[in-house]
Formats: C-alpha cells, structure tokens, sequence
C-alpha cells in the first residue's frame, strides 16, 4: 500500500527496475479472487446479453 492512492507517474518506486508494484487484490487467496470476481462477470455477462 502506498501513502496516498492512486500513485503518480513520477513516484520514485515507478523507476526502480527491481520494484514490482500490484493491485491490493495480488494478496488474496484465489478463493477471494474467484468470489469477488464472479459478480463483476455476472454483471458483464448480463449487459452482453441485454439483460
């Protein structure tokens, strides 16, 4: 986690070639990805389908 989020583009770690930065969700178990992800393509799901 960052100070303050969104970081800029001129923040120092964004230049460091050994620094990896990630999304929060990189952290979670795969369950926690699969259920929080499952309703976001439900809702895909429905507006492709014009429901």
């Amino acid at each position: 986690m960052y100070p303050e989020e969104l970081i800029t583009e001129d923040n120092p770690l964004l230049q460091m070639e050994k620094v990896a930065t990630t999304p929060h969700i990189a952290l979670a178990s795969q369950d926690v990805i699969e259920r929080h992800s499952e309703p976001t393509v439900n809702d895909i799901t429905a507006l492709l389908n014009d429901e």
